[in-house]
């Protein structure tokens, strides 16, 4: 296909209504190579104001398109973002900047494979980025954002089934609908988020995780720099629906905090079947905040703390025995919702930091030691 090459220091002028468009109906190529003293620069011909012209676009034929050093100003429209990426790949944007955006500065939706880094976004109508599950992948290091509201990633609702790391990128991610992450073709799939990031949700934005194929999410955040996942708008419990673990998924969590969920059901809910390990995770500000299911299994619960959840954990009698020590519980208590218990060996209660509560009776039909100190 065609490739146009565009050297450092050239400005393009486009009137209203204009763009340049890239790989719409064949193969081609665009390459920009600006620098930091002498960048290409996209701009409006007329008034240096937000929406003066189109923009870029490169769709879907235009794989491995290169733009270093490249300034888009004053483009896009309300619907439409100052660059837009197509289903490309191998697409790279390095060391530019885009401002003046009168929307979104760089929409990348779909299957979109591309990186950006060292990039500065400036003065941006609604949101820096707003891209897919997949498309997270591609935000990169060195990226500056604006301060404001609009310095964030936005997630378009959708589902993923390969393997997939997010990044720390310095500034929050949105999710704006369910996300839901499947293995793909029965082989399973891990999905990893760097520590120090912070993932706001939309009330109709949730995780799902293994529940059509195997599936794992690795939340693997530090004490000085914990992984955030909390609502957009609003602080109270239920602000939006939380993260599912179904019977084909595994959550493995560190020093993360999930705060202000639980519209549906819990902050964190698994099914049937599903694996989990949490340690040093807190869990706040939500409707209920643990919901575990009776043939969920907890390799690891240690830790953690519930601030401000009524109950803090409700479960079936079987998963009190997966709990460890130093859990926390705050003013919340564990509630156990059914009463049989029937296992192969023996098993301790340790002592939890907060009153057990059954609702109906309690059918021990197994050999159970209580830690001392226990409620």
């Amino acid at each position: 296909g065609a490739t146009l090459t565009i050297e450092a220091g050239v400005t393009l002028a486009f009137a209203a209504g204009t763009g340049l468009t890239v790989g719409e109906w064949k193969a081609a190529k665009l390459i920009v190579q600006g620098t930091d003293e002498k960048p290409v620069t996209f701009t409006a011909a007329g008034d240096k104001v937000a929406g003066s012209w189109r923009g870029l676009r490169l769709l879907d034929n235009a794989d491995r398109s290169k733009l270093e050093g490249a300034v888009v100003e004053f483009a896009g429209s309300d619907d439409e973002a100052s660059v837009v990426l197509g289903d490309v790949d191998g697409v790279i944007l390095s060391g530019g900047t885009i401002r003046g955006s009168k929307s979104v500065g760089l929409q990348a939706p779909g299957n979109a494979a591309y990186t950006v880094t060292a990039t500065t976004f400036e003065a941006i109508g609604t949101a820096a980025i707003r891209t897919s599950l997949k498309g997270g992948a591609g935000v990169g290091s060195g990226n500056v954002f604006p301060k404001d509201a609009t310095g964030v990633v936005q997630i378009d609702g959708g589902a993923y089934g390969k393997a997939l790391h997010w990044k720390a990128i310095g500034t929050p991610w949105v999710v704006l609908g369910t996300l839901g992450f499947d293995g793909e073709g029965g082989a399973p799939a891990t999905w990893s988020i760097e520590a120090g990031n912070t993932v706001r949700f939309a009330p109709e934005g949730r995780l799902a995780i293994g529940e059509w194929r195997p599936a794992t999410l690795v939340l693997k955040g530090t004490k000085e720099a914990p992984i955030v996942l909390e609502a957009l708008a609003g602080t109270e419990p239920g602000s939006w629906p939380g993260v599912k673990v179904h019977d084909k998924g595994t959550l493995t969590a560190e020093y993360v905090t999930i705060a202000h969920a639980g519209s549906e059901t819990a902050g964190l809910e698994t099914t049937d079947g599903a694996k989990v390990a949490l340690s040093s995770v807190t869990i706040k500000q939500s409707k209920v905040g643990l919901l575990a299911a009776p043939a969920s299994t907890f390799s690891a619960f240690e830790n953690n703390s519930f601030e401000a959840c009524a109950p803090a954990v409700k479960a079936a009698i079987g998963i009190l025995g997966q709990l460890g020590a130093g859990n926390r519980y705050g003013d919340g208590r564990i509630v156990i919702e059914n009463g049989g218990l029937d296992l192969a060996s023996a098993v301790t209660w340790k002592k939890q930091d907060t009153v057990v509560e059954f609702t109906n009776t309690a059918a021990l039909n197994s050999s159970v030691t209580f830690e001392a100190g226990s409620r």
